[in-house]
């Protein structure tokens, strides 16, 4: 077990220190890894402030824990200082949900904000801890009862701003990388770049990204002022500068988890790139050992596959990504059976945890497992509480069921998705109404004129972004809504729109698959095509293909 020490520190305030930290950590919790969070900055702490993280006001934290050392000279239990985060979705503000999180999430505050607590921080003289209360022990025993006590992969440190005592216990004894925030005016990087040379200078010379924000938006400036800026920068740090924040007034005026919201912004898309770039300078650990098996597996290093298997499978048996990793190092060898274990303890582990859950759902299908398939969704639905996850469950329920003739389940699937929509203020998209409208037909054999009339117009606004879709989406779409048309009586429209399907598909290669309304399946493109035709012959006699009449 490996745990990545990473520090976020700037040498003034002002650039959203504590705001990038927490963004971070929810972004790499999001996507399935153990974070605890230190608030470290005691003067002006903030990480318990965040709404979505639901900590209440007064957890004891950091002071506490150095004043019950300094007072006892005993080590205090870190489980008493440490609190598990639940976090909230907070998309609707009168009805908070809990927010799902496929890893854990963990924050050490920097103490209780009572009335003692400043009598407290400022009874810590952190000099005194270092030369006469064997500080540096003290804080590697900190660090060892962290990493014993919750394994975590990555623990992020919020570093008070300047030139202190605490701030050189952030950045030159806990970390392993160094997360340098900086504005761009000259005595912030004056100041930054003076940090700069401190650790790398120093004994333990951790890993150092720099990062520009809060950067603002200042297009049309005719003297590349930003450009100079950031030259100004790569020059007195020694390193070209390639993560920047940009700035955001909502970010100004409130504390905001924004990797957790539902419409990307640009700012949440940077705090992404800023995780993955901790992950990708972690030398050791979950992320380091997937990129490795991934590396052995593109070089067809065996011995290397089978070596990185035996740590996974040992030193991380109760992670989700570790099994997946198992699963592709399995389906290397060939061994469908131990993949296929393997794909179902990463979704045993971690429940909400899309890749398994799709790479099983595929393991199924081409396997023609159908009886297993419907028998897997359905346990999957009945154990869902997301609304969105759920909504798509119901969708691959449905598609199951269409497929092996069932119509009369599949409308019922379709339907329930569409109230759940429906209560979240969301409108059905185009393709589960069309779903909801063949699986009536096929279930009643009665033509409803008026819904099909409705995709008719749905359709046609939507012609413009046809041709933006691949060859095989073109052709699925087209070929479903021939359907519409002879079902509104338009059989000339029907027909021209099943030889756009043919046209396509021209260039397509001979081994696509192409995903065919009549059988609700992906068919090779030449059994595609047959079926195309017979649809064809269909209208001619005006019915469809399953012989409804439509003329």
């Amino acid at each position: 077990m490996h745990t990545f020490w990473t520090t976020f520190y700037s040498y003034k305030g002002g650039v959203g220190r504590s705001m990038a930290l927490a963004n971070v950590a929810a972004s790499l919790a999001s996507s399935g890894r153990r974070v605890m969070m230190i608030d470290f900055d005691l003067e002006a702490p903030g990480l318990d402030s965040f709404e979505e993280f639901g900590i209440p006001q007064g957890k004891v934290g950091v002071v506490e824990y150095v004043c019950h050392y300094l007072r006892s000279g005993q080590i205090a239990r870190i489980e008493d200082h440490v609190h598990e985060i639940r976090p909230l979705d907070l998309s609707d503000p009168d009805e908070p949900k809990p927010q799902p999180l496929e890893g854990k999430l963990w924050l050490m505050t920097s103490g209780a904000k009572n009335d003692s607590y400043n009598e407290k921080r400022l009874s810590i003289n952190w000099a005194d801890l270092y030369e006469n209360h064997s500080g540096g022990d003290f804080f590697d025993n900190f660090k060892a009862e962290i990493e014993e006590t919750y394994r975590p992969d990555y623990v992020l440190v919020d570093s008070r701003t300047g030139l202190t005592d605490v701030g050189g216990v952030c950045t030159l004894h806990l970390p392993d990388l160094v997360v340098l925030l900086f504005s761009l005016n000259e005595q912030n990087l004056q100041g930054i770049a003076s940090v700069a040379r401190v650790l790398r200078d120093s004994e333990k010379f951790p890993q150092i990204v720099p990062v520009a924000t809060p950067v603002p938006n200042i297009q049309g400036d005719g003297e590349g002022l930003l450009e100079r800026r950031m030259e100004r920068a790569k020059e007195l740090l020694g390193a070209e500068v390639k993560r920047t924040l940009s700035y955001s007034p909502t970010v100004a005026l409130k504390e905001r988890i924004l990797v957790w919201g539902r419409r990307p912004m640009l700012l949440s898309l940077q705090y992404g790139e800023l995780a993955e770039t901790l992950r990708e300078s972690n030398p050791g650990g979950l992320d380091f050992l997937r990129r490795e098996a991934d590396a052995a597996l593109e070089s067809l290093d065996v011995e290397r596959a089978e070596e990185i298997g035996k740590i996974l499978s040992g030193d991380y048996s109760d992670r989700a990504d570790s099994w997946l990793t198992l699963a592709q190092l399995a389906m290397s060898r060939g061994d469908a059976a131990q993949m296929e274990m393997a794909l179902f303890k990463a979704l045993d582990l971690s429940p909400g945890n899309q890749t398994a859950y799709q790479r099983i759902h595929a393991l199924l299908k081409t396997q023609k497992r159908y009886d297993d398939l419907l028998k897997f969704i359905g346990g999957r639905i009945e154990s869902n509480s997301d609304s969105r996850t759920l909504i798509q469950r119901l969708g691959n329920r449905g598609e199951v069921l269409m497929k092996l003739g069932r119509p009369t389940e599949a409308l019922a699937d379709y339907e329930r998705a569409i109230k759940m929509k429906k209560n979240e203020g969301t409108e059905a998209d185009y393709p589960t109404l069309f779903n909801v409208a063949e699986a009536r037909r096929r279930a009643t054999g009665v033509i409803h004129r008026e819904e099909w009339s409705g995709l008719v117009k749905l359709f046609e606004a939507a012609l413009s972004g046809v041709s933006s879709l691949p060859s095989s989406g073109r052709a699925n779409q087209t070929q479903a809504m021939h359907i519409a048309y002879a079902c509104t009586s338009n059989l000339a429209k029907a027909d021209s729109l099943l030889e756009e399907t043919a046209k396509v598909l021209q260039q397509a290669s001979p081994q696509e698959r192409v995903f065919c309304v009549a059988d609700y399946d992906h068919l090779p493109l030449r059994q595609f095509l047959i079926r195309n035709r017979e649809m064809k012959d269909s209208l001619a006699r005006g019915e469809l293909w399953d012989g409804m009449k439509v003329g």
